[in-house]
């Protein structure tokens, strides 16, 4: 399609109006700290720990921080232009890239079919396949300008075979789910589709992706309730995303964000809200409240008044 929809249409002068928060200066410490890393190859080793042991977090943890300093390491070169963390991202994509499989083993192990089938290991569509796809299209949106030329066409070499082509020869269990998995991992999908796949392959897939849109938020039930917690109910940022995609693609022809149903669930958070930092406790979720800007500036966009946080 030759475009990615994203959230990054601040222009450089803006940006250098605008104060760093402390949040930037967080992603800025992280990248100086990334700057001075070597990270290992993949290890097949490690990734067999956990059908051997149970052991998650020899392979998950530096699988997870390398996702952090990439994200951290593109953050700090858009906000400061810094020209230092260009070596270092692009080794670190290129080391994302090399690796074997985006997916985890715990995760592997959830399909239908043997977890030692190689194609499903390499195509699978989970939370941290598509996290890692989203997390690569999102650096190359706001610095894809500054990186050589290669690490463009490698990262699209990858999404292409991983992602869009998974997607499009295999159905995975969690389209039969109504949870927050069909959101995140949509997110990956269209991430990669919406940056690196064609028209047609886009439109081919608009069904499957309007029926599992349409399923997420049909999970809230009659009372647009997140059975899973407020704190799951901030994998909604990741179907505001993917509507937009969808918007865009079809200009304005499917418009979640005009249903009732959707805005509703966008106020979910705020009912169950007790105090600044304190929601309702229930299910799969803590007590504590995370706020996240970016998620509640778009609701405030685009629902105006009907959107009230304290904090905002």
């Amino acid at each position: 399609m030759n475009s990615y929809i994203s959230f990054y249409n601040i222009s450089k002068k803006q940006l250098k109006q605008i104060p760093l928060s402390k949040a930037d200066e967080e992603f800025i410490e992280i990248a100086d700290e990334a700057t001075k890393k070597v990270y290992p190859a993949f290890s097949i080793t490690d990734y067999m720990l956990y059908n051997q042991t149970g052991d998650r977090y020899t392979y998950e943890e530096p699988h997870r921080q390398k996702r952090v300093d990439c994200t951290a390491l593109a953050a700090a070169l858009w906000l400061t232009g810094d020209e230092k963390y260009i070596k270092p991202l692009t080794n670190l994509i290129f080391a994302i890239c090399d690796e074997f499989t985006w997916g985890v083993p715990a995760h592997a192990s959830m399909y239908e079919k043997d977890s030692s089938d190689i194609e499903l290991l390499i195509q699978e569509i989970d939370l941290y396949n598509t996290r890692t796809c989203t997390c690569l299209c999102d650096c190359l949106a706001i610095v894809g300008d500054k990186l050589p030329k290669i690490v463009y066409q490698r990262v699209e070499y990858e999404v292409r075979r991983r992602i869009i082509e998974g997607f499009k020869k295999h159905k995975f269990r969690w389209e039969n789910w109504n949870n927050n998995w069909i959101v995140t991992c949509l997110l990956g999908v269209m991430s990669g589709f919406s940056k690196f796949g064609t028209k047609e392959e886009f439109e081919e897939q608009l069904p499957r992706i309007d029926a599992l849109l349409d399923k997420y938020i049909k999970g809230f039930g009659e009372d647009y309730c997140c059975l899973e917690g407020s704190g799951y109910w901030s994998a909604f940022s990741a179907f505001l995303r993917c509507g937009v995609i969808v918007s865009d693609f079809t200009d304005g022809k499917i418009n979640y964000f005009e249903r009732k149903d959707v805005k509703e669930v966008a106020k979910f958070s705020q009912k169950v809200l007790l105090a600044e930092n304190v929601a309702t406790g229930f299910s799969d979720t803590r007590t504590e409240f995370r706020f996240s800007p970016a998620l509640y500036s778009y609701l405030k966009k685009l629902y105006k008044d009907e959107i009230y946080v304290e904090r905002y």
